[in-house]
Order: structure tokens, then C-alpha cells, then sequence
């Protein structure tokens, strides 16, 4: 089944370079830059709100 799927690519490269870009758009969008440094502070705002008295989002842990 993997050689048919890799070989109906081949003969549509058009299919393939979609395919592609969907899969990059795709990636950058769940593993980009942005989305993992979101998700990173969301952990760390989740584990100091564990500490009573703890700032519950960034915004707030951020001092003037």
C-alpha cells in the first residue's frame, strides 16, 4: 500500500507538492516558534499557579 501511495505521487506531482505545503502549514502550525513558546508559558503559568498567591497568566507575572 506504501509503494502504491509513493508511486500515485510520482505520477502527480502537482498531488505531491499540495500535499506538501499542506503538511508544512500543518506543522508550523501545531510546532512553529509561536504555538511551542505558547505552550511552553501555558506550563509554566499552570505550575505557578500551583504556589498559593502565585500569578495566573503571563500578563500578570509581568512586572511594570
Amino acid at each position: 500500500a506504501l509503494a502504491e501511495a509513493i508511486l500515485s505521487l510520482i505520477e502527480a506531482p502537482a498531488m505531491a507538492t499540495e500535499m506538501g505545503a499542506q503538511g508544512r502549514a500543518r506543522a508550523l502550525a501545531d510546532f512553529g516558534m509561536e504555538r511551542m513558546h505558547e505552550r511552553i508559558d501555558s506550563f509554566y503559568c499552570r505550575a505557578l499557579n500551583t504556589v498559593q498567591g502565585a500569578p495566573t497568566s503571563r500578563e500578570a507575572m509581568q512586572r511594570p
